[in-house]
């Protein structure tokens, strides 16, 4: 006649789920999805103990540690967050009470009632039946250290009428939001017997992110025998033999494909009774260069390819600020905040910006004359057709030729600022400023090898567009005849960068900044 009672602790660290399961599960039972949670560094430790006194195996007792008895957990790294902790046992007998006591390193202790998962009878090859039990322990947990369990049911004699508890495993589920790779852990428990049989469970509703880099499933069995024969199917794998205790935790390295839905574990056992108490799929992708970086494009940053985005100025959320690019306004450190996944978020190194566009200079006209009303702490250039115009470098300037005009501004910071155009047409007209209003959207930008000038109403008349590169250089010159309110400039040629696109009308002028990627 066989006796044995077991107890597993199971922690949990990280965002996870924890899901409801029925308190009254018979032992024919499916295994129930406990937890099951995608999250930044998720990873997992386990210790285990046998404690069970009165199981006999070839006419010898079975010499389990006495309680109370230490369980040691480590390798949790030193900012991880606890999410849940289990404890789970196994009793042999007919005493069903589900308490235990339980002491965290700081000598912390907590009396807990534990979840009643499944019981049965005789049908388990037990004169007086067997239960397993969960309990909830998240509270108690602070990390690495030794835990002490005691309180749980023991007894040496080899009776029916006896109650005894074969072991516990400590099980430790932890978040390293530091960790360069996210974690996948889905577990399933309750009670469920193998009696001369092959038993099957299956996980269903995976969601695997992507190839596995590193994958382990787990399998908790309780009442092996010692005997030959046994061997246990892990994640839709062969079968394989295992070490046969009274409380077994038994882990195997395996793979996890993108797509997943399911996994399969089984129990054959020929010539014994065992329950399964617990089946677990772990796995991790790689999160390759997880430190984000940005690229500066004029005023333009672009952070490296991710899930989602949100942007820094001086250590503060620039509110809306959530695209992968992001224009800038003001001179100061930029930072990005990335995420990979659910839950995977990665600081950018400070890139400090010392030169935006955070104002153009105004250019004017009185007949004769060119001037600007910007007359701070500047150095001056004026330009006409791209070209800068020697000895123009004070506020006004009277330009006896005809062309496109523009005035260049150096700030004390050394930030190098453009006006807009205006175009003189007449030497004895001088230059004008165009007052008409004539809305126009380009698209897309950023752009890459077109984009599209579109405008608010149907144009029939003349247009100059030009296109100029941020060193004040006119790339693109284009004179047209429109008569539709859109169409197409290629710029597949051009140098990848900020740029300013000037449209002139017959009344009207209009600039826009844009980036080419």
């Amino acid at each position: 006649m066989k006796y044995v009672v077991s107890l597993i602790l199971l922690i949990v660290l990280g965002d996870g789920l924890v899901c409801a399961q029925d308190h009254n599960l018979k032992a024919t039972d499916t295994l129930q999805t406990i937890f099951d949670s995608t999250a930044c560094g998720l990873n997992y430790t386990e210790s285990s103990v046998l404690l069970g006194k009165k199981m006999v195996f070839n006419g010898i007792p079975y010499a389990g540690t006495e309680q109370p008895a230490n369980f040691v957990i480590g390798g949790i790294p030193s900012n991880a967050s606890i999410v849940k902790a289990f404890l789970w046992w196994d009793l042999t007998g007919p005493d069903l009470t589900g308490t235990v006591i339980i002491e965290n390193p700081s000598s912390e202790v907590d009396t807990l009632e534990g979840v009643l998962l499944g019981n049965g009878g005789v049908d388990e090859c037990w004169g007086g039946g067997a239960a397993a039990f969960r309990a909830d322990v998240t509270d108690i947990v602070i990390g690495n250290g030794t835990y002490i369990i005691s309180g749980l049911p023991t007894d040496s004699i080899a009776s029916d009428s006896t109650t005894d508890v074969t072991g516990v495993t400590l099980f430790v589920i932890y978040a390293d939001p530091l960790a360069a790779y996210i974690g996948g852990l889905t577990i399933n428990d309750g009670f469920f017997m193998a009696k001369f049989s092959t038993v099957t469970q299956t996980m269903t509703g995976l969601s695997i992110l992507d190839t596995s880099d590193m994958c382990t499933a787990f399998i908790l069995v309780s009442d092996l025998q010692e005997e030959p024969g046994t061997t246990v199917k892990f994640n839709n794998g062969p079968y394989v033999g295992i070490v046969e205790e009274f409380w077994d935790f038994e882990e195997k390295s395996t793979l996890v494909l993108p797509g997943q839905l399911s996994s399969t574990f089984g129990l054959q056992v020929p010539s014994d009774c065992a329950n399964f108490i617990a089946i677990g799929l772990y796995y991790q992708v790689n999160i390759s260069n997880a430190t984000p970086t940005i690229a500066q494009n004029g005023d333009t940053l672009v952070a490296s390819i991710g899930s989602t985005y949100q942007w820094y100025h001086e250590g503060n959320i620039l509110v809306g600020a959530t695209d992968q690019s992001h224009i800038v306004t003001e001179n100061g450190n930029y930072t990005v905040l990335v995420s990979y996944g659910d839950s995977c978020f990665f600081g950018s190194d400070t890139l400090y910006i010392m030169c935006v566009e955070n104002f153009r200079p105004s250019i004017f006209n009185d007949g004769s004359d060119l001037w600007t009303s910007d007359t701070g702490a500047f150095t001056y250039q004026w330009f006409i057709d791209s070209t800068a115009i020697q000895g123009a470098t004070s506020p006004t300037y009277y330009s006896p030729d005809i062309g496109y005009v523009y005035l260049q501004v150096i700030d004390t910071l050394g930030c190098v600022l453009y006006s807009e155009q205006l175009y003189i047409d007449s030497i004895s007209v001088g230059i004008f400023q165009a007052t008409g209003i004539q809305t126009i959207n380009v698209v897309p930008n950023p752009a890459y090898d077109f984009f599209s000038i579109r405008f608010s109403e149907n144009l029939i008349e003349d247009l100059n567009v030009t296109l100029i590169n941020g060193r004040g250089q006119i790339v693109e010159l284009i004179r047209c005849h429109s008569t539709i309110r859109s169409f197409k400039i290629d710029v597949s040629m051009h140098n990848r960068g900020l740029y300013f696109l000037n449209v002139v009308g017959n009344d009207w002028s209009s600039t826009s900044k844009i980036v080419l990627q």
